[in-house]
């Protein structure tokens, strides 16, 4: 949608690597509309790099400010042509990315000149030299190794933190802060107010975080 007052200028760059909702993806949006409600910036553009549009960042599309954009290619790095392309000519105040391999390319994006950012933050959401990604696992230590062009690494937990300093002996230890994943206590209280739809072992017991 058109920007409305946010701070003057200010422009925010998200990068998801797809629209289907993980735990990343919802503090992701999370700060997106902590920044709409907050004005802290006049536009932001949320770059989604794989698949095809789902409907589920429909509600965020429509927050003042906010332009959506979907690569829709069928893998992640199969956008890189057209996430090249969209960066061309735009500048950012801060860029946000969230996954191993999304941040490995934002990182090389940003030595290259293509994304042009004051600041790049990048998220760790999980011990990733501990979890199971299968093949997958395989390349995690060269994509790690790409990093090292952000400002600022965040890790959800203390443990992660020093999971990923031990794994990378402490390359980007002077970057790293722990943030936990506040709760949303006004979406926790709506959604206690709605009426239980299924028997107990339906819930869903995740929550939206900041």
């Amino acid at each position: 949608m058109p920007a409305e007052a946010g701070a003057p200028g200010r422009r925010l760059l998200v990068v998801l690597p797809a629209d289907f909702l993980g735990g990343a993806e919802r503090v992701a949006l999370s700060l997106v509309e902590a920044a709409v409600r907050e004005r802290r910036f006049a536009a932001i553009d949320l770059y989604v790099l794989a698949r095809q549009p789902s409907g589920t960042l429909d509600r965020v599309a429509a927050l003042p400010g906010v332009t959506v954009t979907h690569a829709r290619a069928l893998r992640e790095y199969a956008a890189l042509g057209a996430f090249a392309r969209f960066l061309s000519g735009r500048r950012y105040d801060l860029a946000y990315a969230t996954h191993t391999h999304v941040t490995a390319l934002c990182c090389v994006l940003r030595r290259l000149g293509v994304l042009r950012a004051a600041r790049l933050v990048t998220r760790e959401s999980s011990s990733i030299f501990e979890v199971d990604v299968g093949h997958w696992g395989r390349v995690v230590p060269f994509l790690v190794g790409l990093y090292g062009a952000q400002d600022e690494v965040i890790h959800q937990t203390s443990y992660m933190q020093a999971s990923f300093d031990r794994h990378t002996r402490g390359r980007l230890a002077a970057r790293g802060r722990v943030v936990p994943n506040p709760l949303d206590l006004e979406r926790v209280r709506a959604g206690a107010r709605e009426p239980v739809a299924g028997p107990p072992d339906a819930f869903d017991h995740s929550v939206n975080v900041l």
